[in-house]
């Protein structure tokens, strides 16, 4: 009956029908295992008579001075052997906290002059969830990335190295023809473009091999500066350019797109010499 009363009466005193004194409340988080202190303020523990600590909205009486010996829950699982009261300070200490201990703490102080009220709030964050843990899952998602991201231009820059390694450059002097040669040999289903520039010269899919004798096939070019110049050697795509003129001198590229292989491009930089004659 009495605790029913003094619950009661907390309620009284929160809902203010009684005038009580109440501070604002504070926030306080910890994680789940450790240990926390709730203190009152210094000229809250001036001549204080009696203190007790409740939990919950409730108002469950977890502690209390009132008597010589401080009286401490035993009758709730949730603070058994958990629970130290300072009947000094009026501080009350709660280990190995869990996050069932998440909640509303008010300290009623009870003085000569009055009763007081000091309310907490109390957060339990579970194992993961703490601020450290979340920077460093952050951190370690941020070192994954930046790692992909140098992996990608380590390749990036590789295969760009390997590109200039595969560039040749061909010098023919004017009248001449020239063979940009693939140092490949096609297999089935292979097939290669030729450009020149931006302009596309050929295009080829290796088939079945031919019946007749020719590995040579004639290329068909729109473009009148190659028209009746281009062979491509169908065996390994090597391309040759015949009676060349100075205005093919450029850029030539070549891209070998294999079955279940990784694609090979080549490039050639050909160069065309007009040659000196000398007069008699």
């Amino acid at each position: 009956m009495k605790s029913s009363f003094s619950t009661e009466l907390f309620l009284l005193l929160m809902c203010g029908v009684f005038g009580a004194e109440t501070e604002e409340g504070k926030s306080v988080t910890v994680k789940e295992g450790d240990s926390v202190t709730l203190n009152p303020e210094r000229n809250q523990i001036q001549g204080i008579i009696k203190i007790v600590w409740r939990f919950g909205d409730k108002g469950t009486i977890i502690a209390d001075s009132s008597e010589n010996e401080p009286w401490l829950s035993n009758t709730d699982e949730r603070f058994r052997d958990r629970l130290q009261l300072n009947q000094t300070s009026g501080s009350l200490t709660i280990t190995d906290m869990r996050t069932e201990h998440s909640g509303l703490y008010v300290l009623q102080i009870d003085r000569n002059t009055g009763i007081s009220l000091m309310k907490f709030n109390v957060t339990v964050l579970e194992p993961g969830g703490s601020s450290g843990a979340i920077a460093g899952t952050c951190v370690t998602v941020l070192l994954v990335a930046a790692a992909a991201v140098v992996y990608y231009y380590r390749h990036r820059i590789c295969d760009q190295n390997r590109l200039m390694a595969e560039e040749k450059k061909e010098s023919v002097e004017e009248g001449r023809s020239v063979n940009l040669e693939t140092d490949t040999e096609l297999q089935r289903a292979d097939e290669i473009k030729w450009w020149f520039e931006d302009l596309i010269l050929t295009e080829f899919r290796k088939e079945t091999s031919k019946k007749d004798d020719t590995d040579y096939i004639e290329c068909d070019v729109a473009d009148g500066r190659f028209r009746n110049k281009l062979v491509l050697d169908e065996k390994t795509g090597t391309l040759i350019i015949n009676n060349i003129r100075t205005f093919h001198s450029g850029l030539y590229k070549l891209q070998i797109s294999r079955k279940n292989r990784r694609t090979e491009y080549k490039r050639f930089i050909v160069t065309v010499t007009v040659s000196e004659t000398t007069d008699e």
